[in-house]
């Protein structure tokens, strides 16, 4: 019997197909949390961005965007959310400040 033949059988093609389906479902829990709120994470900062004034500190914006993302879920789900939804929120919000400011920023700059 040929190495060839049995790697090629349809239970080793089986083994192979179920072994990697688990593999790629392993790696995708492993993205961040916040990942299911980026839209909203999105919005809120841009939102911030535009309706606070310069003179307003990181920490204000940040609980202000924190706020608008929970006063948006709230009034989807019809519940408050709990502490670790916030805290996976506001780590979002952080990640993804930069990341939104440069596109606003080149958005400025295009439109000008």
């Amino acid at each position: 019997m040929n190495v060839w033949t049995v790697i090629n059988s349809p239970i080793v093609m089986t083994i192979v197909t179920v072994v990697v389906g688990i593999l790629l479902n392993k790696l995708y829990q492993w993205r961040p949390a916040w990942k299911k709120y980026e839209p909203l994470i999105i919005e809120a900062i841009r939102y911030v961005e535009k309706s606070s004034s310069g003179e307003v500190d990181s920490k204000s914006k940040l609980n202000m965007a924190v706020n608008y993302v929970l006063k948006i879920l709230n009034e989807r789900k019809k519940g408050q959310a709990d502490n670790t939804v916030v805290d996976i929120i506001e780590d979002g919000i952080r990640l993804k400040h930069s990341e939104v400011m440069e596109s606003v920023n080149k958005e400025r700059t295009t439109t000008s």
